[in-house]
């Protein structure tokens, strides 16, 4: 129940774009669903490690994921 895209979130987040694009072929999944998914997803884990004081690359990545880049 819910959208299978969603699922694919956690295996994608550390990889951005070019991640999700592969996951989701691999898991016969729409790629744009899953990058929503991430997108939207990676601004609550990035805004979390902010807040935490995590300015690392992780970070940065997340950013990039959220802003489409």
């Amino acid at each position: 129940m819910g959208d299978p895209a969603f699922d694919a979130v956690d295996w994608v987040l550390g990889g951005g774009a070019a991640r999700a694009q592969e996951t989701a072929a691999r898991l016969g999944l729409d790629t744009g669903r899953v990058l929503a998914w991430c997108r939207a997803l990676a601004v609550a884990v990035a805004a979390s490690r902010l807040a935490r004081g995590r300015h690392d690359t992780e970070t940065a990545l997340l950013l990039d994921l959220a802003q489409g880049r």
